[in-house]
């Protein structure tokens, strides 16, 4: 496989261990967009891109259309209209060429990532971190129709939210704002639980509501709860309560991403500089715990309708 500097493909080659590497399918560029393939170097094809670049259509030198596909917003490739197989054609979304398939649907090698066109989104974090976009993982800022991202780096993608027509001060003359930076405020952070197992268990007589550590409070051999234990939820029925077991999983940290502007003021002669900050998103990122041996802990919980319904996440 070989690129240029913009990350075009210009072909793909296969090595043998006798010769040299015979050439499958080399990519004729037309600045940014694919124009042409060659088959083997001697099979002519020309390509017909859509208004971003990706190849819909090609046909051969009598004009027969030859490979046809149709696409869902994401990139999953919906129907193959005309052409014998996906493969024939490798270019995808601009920068992707189509690598495997999963289950139908195709993992696109995007440079600096991989990207799975069944879920819309890439299978690694975003290489410039939280400070270009607080979901690490989609794609072209979920605007897969306006915006293409060739290199699978959000970072440069991401458009600061500039301040509106902000007056200037009585008396001064203000120039445009400037973008500085941005910066990753984490506001709040919590221990995220896995349900690992849930059963029912009888109780004893003047159990209260609420939420307790019912690890001491069952029998090892699932016997009666005690009375001391605590419930929370619609309460016992029958006399029966909901054991709860959950694994740690990891952390999830809230944070808010402020885009920071600056611009000269000129306020009777004297120059000076103002500051302001804008909220451009906010939103979770999970960190796994791979500690071992698991961390555990056990809810008890009121049964609903008479049955175990144990949530299957927690949060503390």
């Amino acid at each position: 496989m070989t690129n240029d500097d913009q990350q075009n493909l210009w072909g793909s080659r296969r090595l043998r261990t006798t010769a040299l590497a015979s050439s499958r399918y080399d990519i004729v560029w037309l600045g940014s967009l694919p124009v042409a393939q060659l088959n083997g170097g001697t099979i002519w094809r020309g390509t017909f891109t859509d208004h971003l670049g990706t190849p819909i259509l090609q046909f051969d030198p009598a004009t027969t259309v030859t490979w046809r596909a149709e696409y869902e917003p994401y990139g999953d490739l919906w129907q193959l209209r005309v052409g014998e197989s996906r493969w024939d054609q490798p270019l995808r979304f601009p920068g992707q060429e189509v690598a495997l398939t999963w289950e139908g649907h195709e993992e696109n090698y995007n440079v600096f990532r991989w990207y799975r066109t069944g879920l819309g989104r890439y299978t690694q974090p975003d290489a410039t971190g939280l400070r270009s976009d607080l979901d690490l993982y989609r794609y072209a800022n979920s605007s897969p129709i306006m915006v293409m991202d060739r290199l699978a780096l959000q970072g440069s993608l991401y458009v600061p939210r500039y301040p509106g027509n902000t007056p200037s001060p009585k008396g001064c003359d203000a120039g445009p704002w400037k973008y500085t930076g941005t910066d990753l405020h984490a506001y709040r952070q919590v221990s995220v639980w896995q349900l690992s197992e849930e059963r029912e268990v009888p109780i004893g007589a003047g159990t209260m509501g609420g939420e307790g550590d019912a690890g001491a409070a069952a029998s090892p051999g699932g016997g009666p709860v005690g009375s001391g234990s605590s419930i929370e939820g619609e309460g016992p029925h029958g006399g029966l309560a909901c054991l709860c077991t959950y694994i740690l999983t990891g952390k999830r940290t809230y944070y808010e991403r402020w885009d920071n502007f600056t611009r000269y003021l000129c306020c009777a002669g004297t120059g000076s500089e103002e500051r302001t900050r804008r909220l451009s998103g906010s939103g979770p990122q999970f960190t796994p715990d791979r500690s071992l041996p698991y961390t555990t802990k056990t809810i008890m919980t009121g049964t609903a309708g008479g049955m175990c319904k144990c949530p299957e996440e927690r949060e503390n």
